[in-house]
């Protein structure tokens, strides 16, 4: 029981964080430089039509579409360029990305060294970064701890 208030109590903290960090560097303008226009542009034709998918000339992104498809959906959900949305959504993710830590330094360590390594990736500063930016990197970092951990 202390230690589910304890995770609650660190994932509202890490959120506030995180949210603290957004709003304190003003990133809720559009993308305008770099990877960030190409996925939101990319994810503003995905929701546009199918256009992407026939046509051989469509130039989206050099990369895979996962990342602008899931941009896509949020935009969907919450409307285009809703990047306060994006911000939380990849803020969630980047707390889960946290407790994936936390449960694979327990599988490999002990309860000492996760609770470390929880604290740590909670204020580390590139998934704070990430987070607020319309990046793919939060998800990246999501999928290989997730993958490393099952």
């Amino acid at each position: 029981m202390q230690q589910r208030k304890f995770f609650f109590l660190s994932i509202l903290f890490l959120l506030v964080i995180r949210l603290i960090f957004i709003y304190s560097f003003g990133l809720f303008s559009i993308p305008t430089r770099g990877d960030a226009v190409s996925y939101q542009n990319y994810a503003i034709n995905i929701i546009n039509g199918f256009d992407w998918l026939k046509n051989p000339q469509f130039h989206g992104h050099y990369r895979a579409p996962g990342y602008p498809i899931i941009l896509a959906i949020i935009y969907s959900m919450f409307g285009k360029n809703n990047l306060l949305a994006v911000y939380i959504m990849q803020s969630l993710i980047s707390i889960l990305t946290c407790l994936y830590i936390y449960k694979l330094c327990r599988k490999i360590f002990n309860k000492k060294v996760a609770m470390l390594a929880f604290v740590w990736a909670g204020c580390y500063i590139f998934y704070l970064y990430y987070a607020s930016m319309v990046l793919r990197e939060t998800l990246i970092y999501f999928l290989i701890i997730s993958f490393f951990y099952h």
